[in-house]
């Protein structure tokens, strides 16, 4: 799959009658396989890879590997008895579904080698089960996390909220390649990622030590589907630090997952990337310098009004207006067959009447990625996009036209 960077998983493999044994937790294993399960393509033109490769080593460790070709994860559980080493490829979703739906506390596996096609023996307190395995087949290569390129650590909670707060924001028609992705830019001041489909941007500025030194500065741009996959094993227990590297195009993190905070064990989750090529645009032009006037929401009550005006629109007129005049605001919907929409809303602002349209899914992102009681909007004349920001984020929703009559 990718250049090794320090060492790997995976190759052409046998087995021998006495090969792989091993018993351990059933929920360490279904965590540690879940996490891996999640960047297994459903389908491949490469069946190989809709397989997860097991590797039960001396001194009970057991490592799990996961590629797609674009990502590549390897899961390690250090809580293992470890019978006989060796290593299997066997389906990943049957042997996710089979753990999960168990109760049993603990789990058995081994390798019957005993005939031409070995299998996999599950061994559960509430039945057993039997999965054919992969022989003679090449498993990419999962490369292992660099000894040394750490670049940065960032607390897992930090980690998860940056992805959350940009990734909504990329270019989900894929217009642009980079665009389709996340910028990661790494100074000696902290780490930014941002993201825009040029209708709206989302920008998120964490200052925070890291290993780049002077004026240096390092960046990427990240798949959105890899941004996706790190979301769901820090939503699925992600704790700590979280370790970042960048090493020629290929980005490494590194983290620990616990379903228990309490807990002192944890598995190890190292996930690697190509990332995607090209220079990133200045979006920052598009953030004027100095705002003119503002307006301030209750930001669950807005939110509640572009959800409920958007009911009214369709794919093919899906604005709607935002009507503001001193203390007073309402939503509407852009004149359709669907149906209308007057919704009034309170309002802080003390300026001459004013009318903006929006796309109603764009506002309704904003709104959902940011916290507080009160959403500030920064208004910049017309024509220009509104800003609203929230600690350490920005967001810019650029307007839609809007028929000249009221």
């Amino acid at each position: 799959m990718f250049a090794t960077a320090s060492g790997g998983m995976g190759g052409i493999w046998s087995m021998g009658a006495a090969s792989f044994h091993l018993r351990c937790q059933r929920s360490e294993l279904v965590q540690a396989l879940g996490a891996a399960d999640a960047v297994v393509p459903s389908t491949s033109a490469k069946p190989i890879l809709t397989n997860l490769m097991l590797d039960a080593q001396a001194g009970g460790v057991l490592e799990i590997a996961a590629t797609d070709l674009q990502v590549g994860l390897r899961s390690v559980c250090s809580r293992v008895e470890v019978v006989h080493a060796g290593q299997v490829v066997v389906p990943a979703r049957k042997l996710v579904s089979v753990l999960k739906e168990s109760r049993s506390h603990t789990v058995e596996l081994t390798v019957d080698g005993g005939s031409d096609h070995p299998q996999l023996c599950i061994e559960l307190g509430d039945g057993s089960y039997r999965l054919p395995t992969v022989v003679g087949e090449v498993f990419p290569q999962v490369t292992a996390y660099p000894d040394e390129g750490t670049v940065v650590n960032l607390p897992a909670e930090v980690l998860n909220q940056m992805i959350r707060r940009t990734v909504f924001a990329v270019d989900k028609e894929r217009t642009s390649a980079v665009l389709s992705g996340v910028y990661l830019g790494i100074n000696s001041d902290g780490v930014l990622m941002a993201a825009t489909d040029g209708k709206v941007l989302s920008e998120y500025d964490h200052r925070c030590p890291t290993s780049v030194v002077g004026d240096a500065a390092l960046n990427a741009i990240i798949p959105a589907s890899t941004m996706g996959h790190l979301q769901r094993v820090l939503d699925a227990g992600g704790q700590g630090q979280v370790a970042i590297a960048l090493v020629g195009k290929l980005i490494f993190v590194r983290m620990q997952l616990s379903s228990d905070p309490e807990s002192k064990e944890s598995i190890a989750i190292e996930l690697t990337s190509r990332c995607i090529e090209g220079t990133y645009p200045p979006y920052r032009n598009a953030l004027p310098p100095k705002s003119q006037q503002t307006m301030v929401f209750q930001r669950d009550e807005l939110a509640s009004a572009v959800r409920r005006t958007a009911l009214m629109t369709s794919s093919a007129s899906p604005g709607i207006i935002l009507s503001i005049s001193r203390g007073q605001a309402e939503l509407s919907n852009l004149f359709n067959t669907s149906g209308t929409a007057h919704i009034p809303l309170t309002c802080t602002y003390d300026g001459e009447q004013q009318r903006f349209g929006f796309n109603a899914a764009y506002l309704s992102h904003v709104l959902k990625a940011i916290g507080g009681e009160e959403v500030m909007f920064e208004l910049n004349g017309p024509g220009r996009g509104i800003i609203t920001r929230d600690g350490e984020s920005t967001f810019l929703v650029m307007p839609i036209s809007l028929p000249n009559s009221p």
